[in-house]
């Protein structure tokens, strides 16, 4: 079990670091320097870690039997920029150390 939450600790990473890599260099270079194809490469990808955060969400809750609120407060995370470092750090991480 702490396996698949380690997993997600780090697919939760990789999707914070995906959206601000999208939000503060993509999209400027897209709408300051007109540059659409960083959006589109950065977009695909943090768009699958996104699906992929969903998909560990469901697996790791159903493990840990996680209540509703719990869920969403995930799910808040990964869509707030720097929420899933605060969600880790908060959360995950205390949780992987019992």
């Amino acid at each position: 079990m702490k396996k698949t939450l380690d997993s997600f600790r780090k697919v939760a990473l990789w999707e914070g670091i995906s959206a601000i890599l999208l939000f503060f260099v993509a999209m400027p270079l897209k709408y300051g320097m007109d540059m659409p194809l960083a959006v589109t490469i950065l977009g695909y990808i943090h768009g699958l870690l996104f699906i992929l955060f969903l998909l560990m969400l469901v697996i790791v809750g159903s493990k840990y039997k996680w209540s509703t609120g719990v869920y969403v407060i995930c799910f808040i995370a990964c869509i707030v920029p720097f929420g899933t470092f605060v969600l880790d750090a908060k959360f995950l991480k205390p949780l992987s150390l019992k």
